[in-house]
C-alpha cells in the first residue's frame, strides 16, 4: 500500500512487472494506476495493464511507478499497443507521453523532448521524443531506452500518461514493464531485460541476443507485399500502393 506523505518513502532499485494479474498489481508495492485495470486477451497479449473506459474531459490516465532509485547504466523497457489495430486517421491525437518526476510527482518533464530542425537548442540531434503516438503503435511493440543523466536521482519517479488532448475514449495498454539496471547490449534490441539478464526473440541467442543468422548487408526495395517480408520492413503512418494507383491513391487519402 501507499505510504503517507508524512512517512519516509520506501525506495525500490528495480521494477520489473510481467504476466500481469490484478492480485500481483494490487500487492506491488512500486507501481500505481489511475482510470485502468487488468485486462485478459488484450490485443493478443495473455494479459496486461489497460486504459479503455471513457473518461471526463480533463481526466488523466496513467501507470507510474512510485520513487525509485535511478543513476547510471539504468534502462527502461515496455511494451506498448494504442488503439489495437484499430483504423484511425494519421492526424489522430492519440499519444502517449513517458514522463518522470523529481519531486514525489509534483511536476513532470518527458524524459526525452521531441528535437526538430525548428526546435532552438536541436540543431544537430534529431528525435521525436519519448511521445509515443497511435500510427506506429496499431500493434504491440516493445520500447527501449536508456535512462537519461537528468531523470537520475534517489527519488525518481516515472510515469505512462496519455495526453489530455487525445480523443475520449481511445484505448492504449503496456505490459512487460522493466525499470532497472542496462541488460549487455540493451538486449541488442531483440529481446526482453529482466533481472537474470536479456531473454532472446526467436531467431536471437546469446548474451546480448545477436542474430542466428547474418543480417541483409544491403537492401534494395521495390516496395512490394515481398519486399516487407524479406527485408523485415514496417510501414507506418501509409500503405502501399499498385502501381496503377500511383499518385492517385495518395491524393484520394488526403
Amino acid at each position: 500500500q501507499w505510504q503517507s506523505a508524512n512517512s519516509r518513502p520506501e525506495v525500490s532499485k528495480s521494477v520489473t512487472l510481467r504476466h500481469l494479474t490484478l492480485i500481483r498489481i494490487l500487492h506491488y508495492p512500486f507501481t500505481r494506476f489511475h482510470l485502468g485495470d487488468i485486462g485478459e486477451g488484450i490485443c493478443g497479449h495473455e494479459s496486461a495493464m489497460v486504459f479503455d473506459e471513457v473518461i471526463n474531459i480533463g481526466s488523466s490516465r496513467f501507470v507510474e511507478t512510485k520513487s525509485i532509485g535511478i543513476g547510471p547504466s539504468y534502462m527502461m523497457q515496455f511494451d506498448l499497443v494504442i488503439g489495437c489495430g484499430e483504423n484511425r486517421p494519421l492526424d489522430s491525437t492519440n499519444k502517449i507521453v513517458l514522463e518522470y518526476s523529481l519531486n514525489h510527482g509534483i511536476s513532470w518533464l518527458l524524459v526525452h523532448r521531441p528535437c526538430t530542425p525548428s526546435t532552438p537548442g536541436c540543431d544537430s540531434h534529431f528525435t521525436r521524443g519519448t511521445v509515443y503516438e497511435h500510427a506506429e503503435f496499431k500493434n504491440w511493440k516493445r520500447v527501449t531506452l536508456r535512462l537519461p543523466r537528468h531523470t537520475w536521482s534517489p527519488t525518481t519517479r516515472l510515469r505512462l500518461r496519455q495526453t489530455e488532448d487525445t480523443d475520449i475514449g481511445e484505448s492504449w495498454a503496456v505490459d512487460n514493464l522493466y525499470i532497472g539496471h542496462q541488460c549487455p547490449g540493451l538486449c541488442s534490441g531483440h529481446g526482453y531485460c529482466t533481472l537474470e539478464g536479456c531473454r532472446c526473440d526467436f531467431t536471437f541467442h546469446g548474451h546480448k541476443c545477436l542474430p542466428l543468422q547474418k543480417l541483409h548487408r544491403q537492401v534494395e526495395a521495390t516496395f512490394d507485399d515481398n519486399d516487407l517480408v524479406k527485408y523485415d520492413l514496417e510501414v507506418i503512418g501509409g500503405n502501399l500502393a499498385q502501381r496503377e494507383e500511383g499518385c492517385r491513391f495518395c491524393c484520394l487519402r488526403k
